[in-house]
């Protein structure tokens, strides 16, 4: 990714000509004689429907796209070719054959980080807050995130902290995230998202040793938190009417309910009718079962997670976790039906 940086050309460009070629999926910009083209996937999609509406998001961004794409076609390259002329922009541009293909679409003042120096520099800052490297990379088409662990002892969960290093395309930034695992049972718990925001600005003058600091501080504050949600599970008796309304609207198929009812059952016996026994074997069920599809363990990881930080009530009680449109399309992946639909 970085070697492959090294060959893009930036290319100002304000009074511009649109056209589309319908067939390939693609829009070609054109700037006196020079073509740039671009395949229209949701990155640029979005990052141009941003420049005509500002802060819109990507759901909104697409819908207004394929509306005008069907029905108004010379509507949609006026108002690209008005808003670009009103607030210019860079072309990321490499060459494939005699093609000037765009990478990505920046502002004027953008300024792209090298991510091998970003992260160079990320492992000498982090000796000082306790956060070492495991070695452990996942990649995938816009970037590479590596995977750090905080050592600390005597906790309940063990942190680890997921760096992204993203493309330089002026659309994926710079972010991090916790992954938490409870250490007495290696269950994993669902990521959170740190809320450290002005790391994700590309910035050369990325302030690191901030940077580390607050994200410091935040694990600190995701191990407090953790731990007395635990406690407080702990000690609290698991409701049978909450437990049944929960096991009736599980989005997944009875007999995985089977499981998790059979796993419930040895987690009571380590820990007590308790809410933390629930979180355990949901958790358990979503991380370590091997007889379950990855849709139904996503599914368990996330409610024993849920359950955990909010309590059982407040989850079911969250409409966040609910399918609410066509069960099977879209919404699959929800944890819990509505109120008044059961799977069979």
């Amino acid at each position: 990714m970085v070697d492959f940086e090294k060959k893009l050309i930036d290319i100002p460009v304000r009074n511009i000509i649109v056209s589309f070629n319908i067939l390939k999926n693609q829009i070609i910009i054109k700037e006196n004689t020079s073509e740039y083209v671009a395949q229209l996937n949701n990155n640029i999609i979005h990052q141009i429907c941003s420049r005509i509406w500002q802060n819109i998001n990507l759901n909104n961004a697409k819908s207004k796209w394929e509306n005008l794409i069907n029905t108004d076609i010379e509507l949609l390259k006026e108002l690209i070719q008005k808003a670009i002329e009103k607030n210019p922009i860079t072309l990321r541009v490499y060459k494939s054959g005699n093609n000037n293909i765009i990478y990505g679409i920046v502002g004027q003042y953008y300024k792209p980080i090298n991510q091998i120096d970003y992260r160079n520099e990320l492992l000498t800052k982090m000796k000082n807050y306790n956060i070492i490297p495991t070695i452990k990379f996942i990649i995938n088409k816009n970037s590479v995130s590596e995977i750090f662990s905080v050592n600390e002892r005597n906790r309940n969960i063990k942190l680890d902290l997921i760096v992204n290093y993203p493309k330089n395309d002026g659309y994926h930034g710079f972010y991090t995230a916790w992954g938490r695992e409870i250490i007495i049972c290696t269950n994993g718990l669902i990521e959170i998202k740190s809320s450290t925001n002005f790391h994700k600005k590309h910035n050369s003058a990325l302030n690191i040793n901030q940077y580390l600091k607050e994200v410091f501080t935040e694990g600190q504050n995701i191990y407090k938190f953790t731990d007395e949600r635990i406690l407080k599970a702990q000690e609290t008796t698991l409701n049978k009417d909450l437990l049944d309304n929960f096991l009736c609207r599980l989005n997944i198929a009875s007999v995985s309910k089977e499981r998790v009812i059979n796993r419930l059952k040895i987690e009571i016996m380590e820990n007590k009718n308790s809410e933390w026994a629930l979180s355990q074997a949901l958790t358990w069920l979503g991380t370590h079962e091997k007889h379950l599809y990855q849709r139904p363990k996503n599914i368990l990881k996330e409610a024993g997670t849920k359950i955990l930080d909010l309590t059982l009530n407040k989850y079911l009680e969250d409409e966040n976790n609910v399918a609410t449109e066509n069960l099977y399309e879209g919404n699959t992946y929800k944890a819990l039906l509505p109120k008044f639909v059961t799977m069979n």
